[in-house]
């Protein structure tokens, strides 16, 4: 059972790989603005262009690249912003108690039935259609599930007789919380980290397919929307963009879901 799952994770990072490639080295695989470049319109996969060029020339290769690594800085981006601040409130709610707990476990209630799609439209609406925008309000709006997790880890910890004994010696809860309770949430956190990941990856494919992206920077959901009037004519056009975006999101959920198991 373990070598299964050890597949899963090795198969997982496989999955990932051309994203991790592309936000490490797009500066050199595709040096060139995927807008600014243009050559003949609607050549087809082969030596010259790897994965053909769309109606304006350009070529797709280096928009997926490009594309690929703009998904996995808005991915990284929201999961630090959610996973701070839902470790924060996690440790303080579960750590105190108390009217501290009851409004933070009240506030997270309130931001897990809010329609976290609409409001990123919302805001890419009123506040403009950028990268940053978007990071700071799909993490703004997506700590409330790893703020539970954290609580109840720090619940069942503050139980024990060790977190009992460093309270009664006089601890405070900056040595408490540093030497007890982050190591030991740390392995739970990172296990779901995966499928932040992917909801952020999802939702800026999604925000960007409906023309509400960052209009300066490549998307995956912009290369899939831009090929819907040549899925006959430029099969290519949506074929690559989209087995790549798939690629991506499987790859984080077998990962997540091999460290889950």
């Amino acid at each position: 059972m373990a070598n299964r799952y050890n597949y899963l994770l090795f198969l997982g990072i496989l999955l990932i790989s051309p994203g991790v490639f592309s936000l490490l080295f797009s500066w050199w695989v595709a040096p060139v603005n995927f807008y600014i470049e243009s050559q003949e319109a609607f050549r087809e996969p082969g030596v010259e262009f790897f994965m053909g060029t769309d109606d304006l020339g350009r070529d797709l290769f280096s928009g997926i690249i490009q594309g690929l690594r703009n998904s996995l800085l808005v991915g990284i981006g929201v999961t630090l912003i959610a996973y701070s601040i839902g470790i924060i409130l996690g440790i303080i709610s579960g750590f105190f108690g108390g009217m501290a707990d009851h409004f933070l476990m009240k506030l997270s209630e309130i931001f897990m039935v809010m329609p976290n799609f609409l409001i990123v439209i919302l805001s890419a609406a009123f506040l403009g259609q950028g990268v940053i925008i978007l990071i700071l309000t799909l993490g703004f709006f997506s700590w409330e599930h790893i703020y539970r997790i954290v609580r109840a880890e720090v619940l069942s910890l503050r139980s024990k007789e060790y977190m009992i004994a460093a309270s009664s010696l006089g601890a405070d809860f900056r040595w408490v919380t540093s030497k007890h309770i982050f190591p030991m949430i740390i392995p739970t956190v990172s296990s779901v980290m995966p499928l932040t990941v992917c909801y952020a990856i999802t939702a800026e494919a999604a925000v960007s397919f409906l023309g509400l992206g960052d209009p300066d920077q490549v998307s995956l959901g912009y290369l899939i929307s831009n090929s819907n009037q040549f899925l006959f004519s430029g099969w290519w056009l949506f074929v690559f963009p989209g087995l790549f975006l798939t690629i991506t999101i499987t790859g984080f959920t077998l990962i997540n879901f091999s460290r889950d198991s």
